[in-house]
């Protein structure tokens, strides 16, 4: 089983042998693609952030119903009250139960979140949108200049299920990487 951050590193290469570029756009997922200062994110409207305000993370991918779930089951399951979450998509479906039950096996229940279209509203709430993609395109525009954003390449983990690598394995390695991206964004936005 592969874990990020080079913890228990057995990657099961045979296994993806027709999906090349698909691994190793998953392995460098811990890598980010930009690097975020903290002083630019410690920010809200271009200002600083007050003490006791929290930061306000959106997770966004495509259909909000898998990695943005979990991503926004972490922050809020790690972050408390010290940062407001939320997550959307540009075509939300409904909230995938293989998503539900990977985050409830390390004890994160996120069966009451609810999937939601990115709007204006939801952009304008946001201090920093962090994009859960392996595609950026579809997202680029829509974004005011001003709002800060990530980029976390994370494949959808269907894309990762092969005949040796169950769908319960690829739910479980993505919400373990989305984990660990998540505590690393925490510790770079919570205030001491």
């Amino acid at each position: 089983m592969w874990q990020a951050e080079g913890v228990n590193t057995l990657v099961l290469v045979g296994v993806f042998s027709s999906k090349v570029g698909q691994l190793r756009r998953f392995l460098l997922a811990g890598q980010p693609r930009r690097r975020i200062l903290p002083q630019a994110i410690l920010r809200q409207n271009g200002r600083p952030l007050q003490k006791g305000s929290a930061m306000n993370l959106l997770f966004i991918c495509a259909s909000n119903s898998v990695r943005s779930q979990i991503a926004e089951g972490w922050a809020r399951h790690l972050g408390g009250a010290s940062v407001g979450v939320r997550s959307a998509g540009l075509q939300p479906f409904k909230v995938h139960p293989m998503a539900v039950k990977t985050m409830k096996e390390v004890g994160v229940d996120i069966a009451h979140q609810t999937c939601r279209r990115l709007d204006d509203h939801l952009i304008q709430w946001a201090d920093l949108a962090v994009i859960l993609s392996e595609n950026i395109e579809p997202f680029d525009t829509i974004f005011p200049k001003e709002l800060r954003r990530d980029h976390w390449s994370i494949p959808n983990p269907d894309a990762l299920v092969t005949d040796e690598f169950s769908q319960d394995q690829a739910y479980g390695q993505i919400r373990d990487t989305i984990k660990l991206r998540v505590e690393r964004l925490l510790r770079t936005v919570r205030k001491p």
